[in-house]
C-alpha cells in the first residue's frame, strides 16, 4: 500500500483549478494549461457541454444536477466525481460550485487521486481486491457468481470450480425468512445498495454472523453487476449480542420474539386430535467470562433439528422452547406433559456440556400448556414468563402456570426420586407372590411386589 501512500501524497500538493460558467452566454472559463498539466486533459474547453463531457458517464449526471442546483439558488455540497482523459487516465476530484451572480457560477476542481498508467489502476485494483480480512464476490444481474477474492475461498470454505456461476443462495443458512429478503431487495432497488447483519452458512454447514455490504453496479454498457463485500463477525459477537435482524437473534441464531411467535402459531394450527403443546421459558444463569460461547451452546442444543419443538430467545435474556407431545389415553394427561419436559431435557443434556447444562437449566422455568391455561401463541408466552417469574415453590425450578397441574406434576417428579433414590440405595423390601396357572395348579410366574420408604 506504499504505492497508494505516495500517490495521494502528490496529488495533494497539485493546484486547485478554478473555473467559471457565464450562464447567459454558456461561455466557461478555465485554464488550459492547468488542465494539461494537471489533469493531462488536452481537449479545448470553452463550453458547458465541453466541461461536462471531461466527466465518466456516471458522474456527468451528477455534476450537471449539481450546477442546475446551483443554477436554482441552492447550495449544494462537493461531490467526488471521476474525470477520464483520452489516454485513459482516471482523476478523482472534489467539484464544487457557488453562484456569485444571477448569470454567474464559479467552480473548483481539487484533483485527490490520479492513476497516470492502467498499471498503477490495476495494482491498486489487486491491492484492495485481494485483501485478507474481507471478503469480496461480485455477480451478476441473476446473483451467479463472477468473481471473488481468494480470502472468499477461505472464509466459505468452497473451491473455485464449486462456485464460478453458482448463485448466492448456496450461502443461506435457512435462519432469516422471506420478508427479510423480500426486503433487502427492495432497499437495493430503491437505492442501489443494502447495509446490515446477516446469518451465512459455509460449506461445513457452520453458520456464522457477517456484516454485509450489497452494492450495485452497472457497466457502461448497462449491464448489472452486484458487488458484495462481508467481514466475519465470529471472533467480534459482542457485536451482534442482543441484536434482532431478519426475525433472528443474530449471537443466538434463534427466532425472535415476532418469529418465534409466528412459529408457534404455525404449529397450534397444524396440531393434531392426539397432540398437545407446551411452552417452556427460562434465563439461564451463565458464567460471565464465557456467556457469549455458553449461549452459543445452549442455542446450539434447543435449536437441534426435531419436528416437535421450536426454540426462541425473547426479551433479550429469555430462552423459550414449544414442544409438541402426545396424548396418551392410557395415563393421566399430567403424565404425558411431564415424560414431553423429561424426554426434551435429555436430549438438550446430551448436547451440551454438563457444567453449561447445569448453569442453563438451573433457574426457575416456567410452564404453560395449550388446552389448560392457555388458549392460543400469545398467552402461552404471556403465562410461562409469569409462572418463571413468579415461582410456586421454592424446591422446585419447574413452575407451571396452572396450580393443579403443578402440584400433580411435582407429585409425580417426587415419587420418581424415591424409586430413582431407593434403587440407589437398595433400601426397597421385595416380596415375590406365586402366579398359579388354572390348568395345572403350578406356579407358572413370580410377581414382584416393591415397598418403599420415604425417607
Amino acid at each position: 500500500m506504499q504505492l497508494v501512500k505516495n500517490e495521494f501524497v502528490q496529488f495533494h500538493q497539485k493546484r486547485e483549478i478554478s473555473f467559471t460558467w457565464q450562464v447567459n452566454t454558456n461561455n466557461l472559463t478555465i485554464d488550459a494549461c492547468d488542465l494539461q498539466e494537471v489533469l493531462g486533459v488536452t481537449c479545448t474547453v470553452t463550453a458547458i457541454e465541453h466541461f461536462l463531457d471531461l466527466f465518466s458517464p456516471s458522474n456527468k449526471a451528477r455534476v450537471s444536477e449539481m450546477l442546475l442546483q446551483v443554477k436554482r439558488g441552492e447550495e449544494p455540497d462537493p461531490i467526488n466525481a471521476f474525470i477520464v482523459t483520452r489516454g485513459s487516465n482516471v482523476n478523482l476530484s472534489l467539484v464544487s460550485v457557488k453562484k456569485i451572480t444571477e448569470n454567474l457560477i464559479a467552480g473548483m476542481i481539487m484533483p485527490m487521486l490520479l492513476s497516470p498508467t492502467q498499471q498503477d489502476l490495476s495494482s491498486f485494483f489487486y491491492q484492495i481486491f485481494e485483501n485478507h480480512h474481507h471478503v469480496i464476490v461480485v455477480t451478476d444481474k441473476h446473483t451467479r457468481i463472477v468473481v471473488y477474492n481468494s480470502y472468499f475461498e477461505k472464509s466459505t470454505g468452497y473451491k473455485v470450480e464449486e462456485l464460478l456461476g453458482k448463485k448466492t443462495s448456496i450461502f443461506n443458512a435457512g435462519k432469516h425468512g422471506a420478508p427479510f429478503f423480500s426486503n433487502m431487495w427492495k432497499e437495493i432497488i430503491q437505492h442501489d445498495y443494502w447495509s446490515g447483519l446477516i446469518l451465512s452458512k459455509a460449506k461445513s454447514g457452520n453458520v456464522k454472523p457477517q456484516e454485509l455490504l450489497i452494492q450495485k453496479l452497472e457497466s457502461l454498457k448497462g449491464n448489472t453487476y452486484y458487488l458484495g463485500v462481508t467481514l466475519d463477525l465470529s471472533s467480534k459477537l459482542y457485536r451482534v449480542a442482543g441484536i434482532e435482524h431478519g426475525g433472528i437473534e443474530l449471537l443466538t441464531q434463534l427466532p425472535g420474539e415476532e418469529e418465534f411467535l409466528a412459529k408457534v402459531q404455525n404449529g397450534q394450527a397444524e396440531l393434531k386430535d392426539s397432540e398437545g403443546m407446551l411452552l417452556l421459558s427460562f434465563v439461564p444463569k451463565f458464567d460471565e467470562t464465557l456467556e457469549f460461547d455458553e449461549k452459543k451452546q445452549l442455542a446450539s442444543a434447543l435449536a437441534y433439528h426435531e419436528s416437535d419443538c421450536t426454540a426462541g430467545f425473547i426479551k433479550k435474556t429469555v430462552f423459550t422452547i414449544a414442544i409438541i407431545y402426545k396424548h396418551d389415553k392410557a395415563k393421566p394427561h399430567s403424565l404425558s406433559i411431564f415424560e414431553a419436559i423429561r424426554e426434551r431435557f435429555k436430549k438438550i443434556k446430551t448436547r451440551m456440556d454438563k457444567e453449561v447444562y447445569q448453569r442453563s437449566m438451573g433457574g426457575t422455568i416456567g410452564v404453560s400448556v395449550l388446552g389448560l391455561d392457555a388458549n392460543n401463541a400469545h398467552k402461552m408466552i404471556s403465562h410461562s414468563l409469569q409462572a418463571m417469574y413468579e415461582r410456586h415453590t421454592s424446591n422446585n425450578n419447574i413452575c407451571f402456570y396452572n396450580r393443579n397441574l403443578h402440584e400433580k406434576v411435582k407429585r409425580r417428579e417426587v415419587l420418581e426420586e424415591i424409586v430413582r433414590y431407593s434403587v440407589k440405595a437398595k433400601a426397597m423390601q421385595v416380596f415375590f407372590q406365586p402366579i398359579i396357572s388354572t390348568k395345572s395348579f403350578k406356579v407358572c410366574k413370580l410377581e414382584a411386589l416393591c415397598r418403599f420408604t420415604d425417607s
